[in-house]
């Protein structure tokens, strides 16, 4: 039998783990996935011929969700296009009120101490956190790839090992891992609470932390999120967030923008409609990195 070993090292943390051991995890995942090298594992090279949005048979309508600067239009950028995906509704209401009774649970047992004012990297305010390896099937895992490789296992037909009293929440977040090639390997998803006077400064994740793909299904209150090209801010692309919708961005707006969700009432305008500051809770999803 293989252990999860998400499992093993998350214990004494009550499957809790912070953004600082997430990383250091992750790392160590990699270091691990390297003994032996699981050939059938896709490297981000290799992944970079995937494009979520291109492979959707029924693509969502999500034009009155995005919008493009005009210099993102008149640039080199107005090809990459597919490297951001916005699916309004991708959850059900149902599906919505059971993964957000799934995370105030978890948040009320891991995070006790309230909202923390700044994150340790100073991109984040008045927020809570928490990363739950439970709510990743074993199948889903760098462990598993690695353990049971392609020429064996036919990872289309494996089943998920799933924990019986949070089978709702992960049936949900399979729902999202399933839009995927069944042969990636996932980091645990991380569940970030922002509170209403929350916000989060303009940044690029780590590109070395995760893989490819950074997505988030969106729950409780509506906001906008802003992406920037680093060399020029005035390459932008604007994102409406509501409730229930799944966003995910990928290859140059990975690596070649910021992305913030910011609490100035200036920048939460959408059709000359502002935004109200409501606190809301993303589930974020990120692929294992493989060089």
């Amino acid at each position: 039998m293989h252990t999860n070993i998400l499992s093993i090292l998350s214990k004494g943390a009550g499957n809790r783990l912070t953004c600082n051991n997430i990383w250091f995890l992750s790392k160590n995942f990699r270091r691990y996935s390297n003994q032996p090298k699981n050939p059938n594992l896709l490297s981000i090279e290799d992944k970079k011929n995937f494009y979520l949005a291109d492979s959707l048979l029924n693509p969502p309508d999500s034009k009155s969700y995005i919008k493009y600067s005009q210099k993102f239009i008149e640039s080199e950028f107005n090809n990459s296009k597919n490297n951001i995906l916005l699916y309004p509704d991708f959850i059900t209401d149902s599906e919505h009120e059971a993964i957000v009774k799934g995370c105030e649970k978890k948040l009320r047992r891991y995070c006790r101490d309230g909202y923390a004012v700044n994150h340790f990297d100073s991109r984040i305010t008045n927020y809570r956190e928490f990363s739950c390896s439970s709510w990743l099937p074993i199948e889903k895992s760098i462990h598993f790839k690695n353990s049971h490789p392609e020429k064996l296992v036919n990872y289309d037909e494996v089943t998920l090992t799933i924990d019986k009293n949070e089978e709702k929440e992960i049936n949900i977040l399979n729902k999202v891992w399933s839009l995927f090639p069944n042969n990636w390997a996932w980091i645990p998803p991380h569940v970030l609470d922002l509170h209403e006077e929350g916000s989060i400064r303009a940044h690029v994740d780590n590109p070395e932390y995760s893989g490819l793909y950074v997505g988030g299904l969106c729950l409780l209150g509506k906001a906008i999120s802003t992406f920037r090209n680093v060399n020029d801010p005035e390459i932008k692309v604007d994102l409406l967030l509501p409730p229930k919708s799944l966003y995910f961005f990928s290859h140059r707006i990975r690596y070649e923008f910021t992305h913030e969700i910011t609490s100035l009432p200036e920048q939460r305008v959408w059709d000359e409609k502002q935004i109200p500051k409501q606190r809301r809770i993303s589930i974020m999803f990120r692929d294992v990195y493989e060089k």
